[in-house]
């Protein structure tokens, strides 16, 4: 795809920092009066290409563009007519510029610059994966689905970082993390700002020296994105961009994401909740446990409920926290001071093991010698909603099934909770507000298991986030697994796997699918592109359309009707070198022998690609020959 630099005016009289968010279709009144500068280079752009908007006219030799004069980026969607474009528009952030009118344009000329090429290829990426992010907000899980070697693993933890790590580094999160009069350290010096004003736009710092400079917000991401702070200052500029990013970097909570691949032995009992064995005290105990799924959305339900408690509440709950800790204690030395059974008043029940989330309890004529656990956290529920009656812990439903199956003895060791504070002191102290953070699960080749078998219930509780649903075996108790709204799930699938499991509709309901297709534009090594072609030229009749202008694929004459491209073409991924020069080209001439060459003799095996050996000019043959003789 070619880039090209666009005016900043409007009919040669609007200013683009001002209007031309407004507005939709390019439009250039030059090309309408004749002029053929103009006219030759309208038609030479193509769907797909990219535009830049720049603030000013291109001045300086080899039309060197400044980022900072960069208003937006542009790609064009459709032609409308010789001179008339219909164009999608991102801002700096990543974020779409949604509108619909007439653009006119001035000028119009094509990047020759190296840096700003690289620039706007970056920005692209990050508002592809923008879209995608946007998307996966919106429906909460999605599947990457496409043929070998696109990159789909890498984009999904790629998403996965960026909801995460910089899940709110948005113009909006800087408005809200800075406020006038805070005071921001120099990241490379003894020097402080302080923040003079949040702007709509910007923050205006002041130096020492008295002035003002407004640092606006794209630029504070930049910098945060590449970590300026750790080095690669140019100007004062960077420096009070730097300052700010590594503040954010410093401040900014993170959520968690975890990988794991699916393969056709996996089931319920390894994804979502399980049995194992317990062999605690020397006792073989059967107890069900919380899997990978139930335990990491537990940790994201938690977080989302803590989210929305107040500094108050949260501060409570940590000094019980401290009690119980405290507490956990005294009934190990309790229990030991009595022999090892720590009898519960008015019963024959008695206390004999401290675990780190619960105590256990038994008694002597009971069938199951490892007891049943009593939980420190329905212990800190129960004393914080200020239960006092068998009927209060029965009621509630923020505790465990045991907690309301054997709520006399929960009654009782809650009382001596109770007591054992009574003798102490809570002073609750102020604490920050917790902020809502995002978990992401990535599901590698998540099409390689029975889905229905080992999501079960949870078919229901992707769709209704936030509802319990009804687990086949019961963890501590309780049968009830909630999917929260701040856990997000990306599964990878690649498309020409045929020998695994069918994803069926009920499922397929539940989740966005995006294609991810190969693209010659992460290739750098120059005869990897030549291979690259030649092989994708198998798969596509109309390679240069759809490299050069996002075009829908279409059959090669070699490529089976049952098959499409989307669905086999063998990606980019095969054709990156991690060295340059003679060493990048031994490297990927080893790829295509020993990776790419039997992938597809395997194509023509699976009748993928068919081959008519006959004939001397047969493409498949021609490129197995080739890479054959490397």
């Amino acid at each position: 795809m070619n880039i090209y630099a666009v005016g900043s005016s409007f009919g040669g009289t609007k200013d683009v920092s001002k209007e031309f968010f407004e507005e939709g279709i390019w439009y250039d009144g030059h090309a309408e009066r004749g002029d053929m500068k103009y006219i030759n280079v309208l038609k030479v752009i193509n769907v797909g290409d990219l535009l830049v908007m720049k603030s000013s006219a291109t001045k300086g030799k080899n039309h060197k563009i400044s980022f900072t004069k960069v208003k937006a980026i542009g790609q064009i969607k459709s032609k409308i007519d010789t001179h008339k474009f219909s164009i999608n528009w991102w801002n700096l952030e990543g974020l779409p510029i949604e509108f619909d009118g007439i653009w006119y344009s001035q000028t119009v000329e094509k990047v020759r610059d190296d840096d700003l090429r690289k620039f706007v290829l970056k920005q692209v990426e990050k508002m592809k994966v923008h879209e995608v992010i946007s998307l996966l907000k919106f429906k909460s899980q999605i599947i990457l689905q496409g043929p070998p070697g696109t990159g789909k693993t890498w984009l999904a933890k790629k998403l996965a970082n960026s909801l995460c790590q910089s899940q709110e580094l948005t113009a909006d999160y800087i408005k809200n993390i800075f406020q006038p009069g805070m005071k921001i350290e120099s990241s490379s010096s003894k020097k402080e700002y302080i923040i003079v004003a949040v702007k709509e736009n910007a923050i205006n710092l002041k130096l020492e020296t008295g002035t003002n400079y407004d640092i606006p917000y794209h630029g504070i991401i930049q910098a945060f994105e590449s970590m300026l702070w750790k080095g690669g200052l140019k100007n004062n500029q960077d420096s009070y961009r730097a300052a700010l990013a590594k503040y954010i970097f410093e401040h900014m909570e993170s959520g968690e994401y975890k990988l794991l691949q699916f393969h056709p032995a996996y089931s319920y009992d390894d994804f979502v909740r399980g049995i194992m064995a317990d062999t605690s005290n020397g006792i073989l105990n059967y107890k069900s446990i919380d899997k990978v799924f139930a335990e990491f959305a537990h940790k994201a339900w938690e977080n989302y409920h803590d989210s929305r408690k107040s500094p108050e509440q949260i501060s409570r709950e940590q000094e019980v926290e401290k009690y119980l800790e405290l507490f956990r204690d005294y009934l190990e030395d309790e229990i030991e001071s009595k022999n090892g059974k720590l009898v519960l008043e008015g019963t024959i029940i008695y206390l004999f093991q401290v675990e780190e989330d619960a105590v256990r309890y038994t008694g002597d004529n009971w069938k199951l010698v490892s007891g049943q656990r009593l939980l420190f956290s329905d212990i800190k529920t129960l004393f914080l909603e200020e239960a006092t009656s068998r009927q209060d812990i029965k009621a509630n439903s923020n505790v465990s099934g045991l907690a309301k199956q054997h709520a006399s003895y929960f009654l009782r060791v809650l009382n001596l909770f109770k007591d054992f504070v009574k003798k102490k002191e809570i002073s609750f102290i102020g604490t920050k507000p917790v902020t809502e953070k995002n978990y992401v699960l990535i599901i590698d080749e998540i099409n390689r298991a029975n889905l229905p078998s080992v999501l079960g219930e949870l078919i229901y509780g992707l769709e209704y986030r936030g509802e319990p649903v009804e687990s086949m075996y019961a963890a501590d108790g309780s049968r009830s697994i909630v999917v929260p709204p701040n856990l997000f799930v990306i599964g990878t699938m690649n498309t020409a796997d045929r020998s695994v499991g069918h994803i069926d509709y009920a499922i397929r309901r539940r989740f966005a699918f995006v294609e991810v297709l190969p693209s010659v534009e992460p290739i750098k090594n120059e005869e990897a592109k030549v291979y690259f072609e030649k092989v994708s030229k198998l798969f596509v009749s109309n390679y240069y359309e759809v490299i050069l202008s996002n075009a829908a694929p279409k059959n090669a004459e070699c490529l089976m009707s049952d098959f499409k491209p989307e669905e086999v073409w063998i990606g980019h991924s095969y054709f990156l070198t991690e060295n340059e020069g003679e060493i990048g080209d031994l490297e990927i001439r080893t790829k295509m022998k020993f990776e790419v060459l039997p992938l597809l003799k395997e194509y023509v095996k699976d009748g993928i690609l068919k081959t008519q050996e006959e004939r001397a000019d047969d493409p498949v043959q021609l490129v197995i020959n080739e890479l054959s003789g490397l």
